[in-house]
C-alpha cells in the first residue's frame, strides 16, 4: 500500500512538474493576447496599405505569416493542454483513491495491532438478551386468583382431614369395662 501511494505521489509530482496544465494555460493565455496584438497591427497596416492606395507590402505579409504561426501554436497547446488537465485529474483521482487506501489500511492495522493483545479475552454473546418494552411488575389479578386458589385448596384439605379424624374416633368404642360378680 505504502509502495503504491509513493508511485502515485510521484507521478503526480512528475506530470505536475514538467508542463503542468497552469504553466499551458498561462502560455495560451499569453499567445492568444500577442495573437490580438498582431491582429490590431495587421489591421492598422491593411488600413494604411488601403489609403496609399492598396500596394501590399512585406510587413503585411510578415504580420499574416505571424499571425498564421500563431494560430498554430495557440491550437497545439491548446490540444497538449486539454491533454494535461486530463493527465492531471486521472494522476489525482488515482492519489487520492491511493491515501484513501492506505489510511484505511493503516487504521485496520493499528486496531488489529491493539486487539491483539485482548484477543483471548473476545466474548461471543450467543444470546444477547431483550429488553422488555414495558417494566414487568407484580401481575395483582393473577395474585388473587393464585391466593384463592391456595386458600381452596387449604380449606379442603382441612376439612378432609378434619373429617377424617371424627369420623374414626367415632368408630372407635373404648374396651367395655369388665363387670366383676362380687362385691364392688
Amino acid at each position: 500500500m505504502k509502495a503504491r501511494l509513493n508511485e502515485a505521489e510521484a507521478a503526480w509530482q512528475k506530470a505536475a512538474g514538467a508542463h503542468s496544465a497552469d504553466a499551458l494555460r498561462s502560455e495560451v493565455t499569453d499567445d492568444g493576447y500577442l495573437k490580438s496584438h498582431i491582429e490590431e497591427q495587421l489591421l492598422d497596416e491593411q488600413s494604411d496599405l488601403a489609403g496609399r492606395g492598396g500596394v501590399s507590402s512585406t510587413r503585411t505579409e510578415l504580420l499574416q505569416r505571424r499571425l498564421a504561426d500563431l494560430t498554430r501554436t495557440i491550437d497545439a497547446k491548446s490540444t497538449a493542454l486539454a491533454q494535461q488537465s486530463a493527465r492531471e485529474e486521472d494522476l489525482q483521482a488515482v492519489l487520492t483513491a491511493s491515501r484513501e487506501s492506505y489510511e484505511t489500511a493503516s487504521q485496520r492495522l493499528a486496531d488489529l495491532q491493539v486487539n491483539r493483545g485482548a484477543r483471548s479475552e473476545w466474548l461471543r454473546v450467543v444470546d444477547p438478551g431483550i429488553v422488555p418494552q414495558r417494566p414487568s411488575s407484580p401481575d395483582v389479578p393473577l395474585i388473587l386468583i393464585g391466593a384463592l386458589g391456595l386458600a381452596l385448596f387449604g380449606s379442603l384439605l382441612y376439612l378432609t382431614v378434619s373429617f377424617s379424624l371424627s369420623r374414626g374416633r367415632s368408630r372407635y368404642h373404648p374396651p367395655l369395662r369388665i363387670a366383676s360378680h362380687g362385691a364392688d
